[in-house]
């Protein structure tokens, strides 16, 4: 069994980290994010791995539509 855990920086609001090690959510905040994971096994002494990446969040494109113009005809 691997154990994952965040061992150093806070991810953004909205995404979360499973024992599993899946990053899961809909993040709310844009920007970079700092971050340092351990995964952690199962064996007597247990052996660690530590991960540092940077999270890159883009901020979303506002979503914009196009007039509509409806045809013309009869009902």
């Amino acid at each position: 069994n691997l154990v994952f855990s965040l061992l150093s920086g806070n991810l953004p609001t909205g995404l979360s980290l499973s024992p599993a090690g899946v990053l899961a959510g809909t993040p709310r905040q844009s920007g970079a994010f700092a971050l340092a994971f351990r995964v952690t096994d199962s064996a007597t002494p247990p052996q660690t791995a530590d991960l540092l990446v940077t999270l890159n969040i883009a901020a979303p494109t506002p979503l914009t539509l196009a007039p509509f113009t409806p045809p013309t005809g009869q009902l």
